[in-house]
């Protein structure tokens, strides 16, 4: 959530910085790599890549990284196994 809002123009200029800690950052990415199926159905409202990609996409954080102009503090557990190194690396 912290990074699709750093991502919306008319949201983000209300915060100098933002600090996310179990980062999801590319959700198609992350619906294949978790041992969670229903984590990015929970997300999104019940829908999957499957079911409807353009409302997926929408919901995606990937797609407005052009628009972040704050600094992110991206805070993440080696061992959480949910989501994986990749998308805090992607952040970065």
């Amino acid at each position: 959530m912290i990074k699709w809002t750093a991502g919306h123009t008319n949201m983000n200029q209300r915060f100098k910085a933002f600090v996310n800690h179990h980062v999801l950052f590319d959700m198609r990415h992350m619906a294949y790599s978790t041992d969670e199926l229903w984590f990015i159905e929970y997300d999104t409202g019940s829908f999957t890549q499957h079911d409807n990609l353009q409302a997926f996409e929408t919901y995606n954080p990937i797609n407005y990284v052009t628009n972040w102009a704050q600094s992110l503090l991206v805070i993440h557990e080696t061992y959480d196994y949910r989501i994986l190194d990749t998308q805090h690396t992607m952040v970065f």
